[in-house]
């Protein structure tokens, strides 16, 4: 079956159709131009629409690029906070280690410096001193004198 050469439809029998060249065209799909200018303007519009949706992937691509490059400069922003993060971390982890052995060696220092107290003071206890006698030497005489009698 015979198609139109403008519109590509089926050319029904005893359709109004009229020749130009060697095609076949519905009278209506004429409208006075010429097959071949009914063609060109047919690809003209062809190449429009596929420059159209070039333009549209082409787009479409670069955009996506761009947010691919925000999210690789996000990630990579994230990565060197977690290290920052994660250095600071070691950093007061150190910082409370050696507080925590510095805290074991004063104390270990202060337990030393009681002990070192507490022997002191044992030794340096003053020592029970002999009651002095407050009497006079005649008195102390008289009392030897009177232990003799006795």
């Amino acid at each position: 079956m015979a198609s139109c050469a403008v519109c590509r439809h089926p050319i029904a029998r005893r359709a109004d159709v009229c020749v130009q060249d060697t095609e076949v065209i519905h009278r209506g799909c004429a409208g006075g131009a010429t097959v071949r200018q009914k063609l060109e303007h047919e690809l003209a519009e062809s190449m429009r629409t596929a420059e159209q949706l070039t333009r549209a992937a082409l787009l479409a691509q670069e955009l996506a690029a761009s947010r691919l490059r925000q999210l690789s400069s996000a990630v990579a922003g994230r990565a060197a906070d977690n290290t920052d993060n994660a250095r600071e971390q070691r950093e007061l982890l150190r910082r409370a280690r050696d507080a925590e052995s510095t805290a074991r060696r004063m104390e270990a220092e202060r337990d030393a410096a009681r002990r070192e107290l507490a022997l002191y003071q044992a030794t340096a206890a003053p020592q029970p001193q002999p009651e002095r006698d407050e009497r006079d030497a005649s008195e102390v005489r008289f009392s030897l004198l009177e232990i003799d009698r006795s």
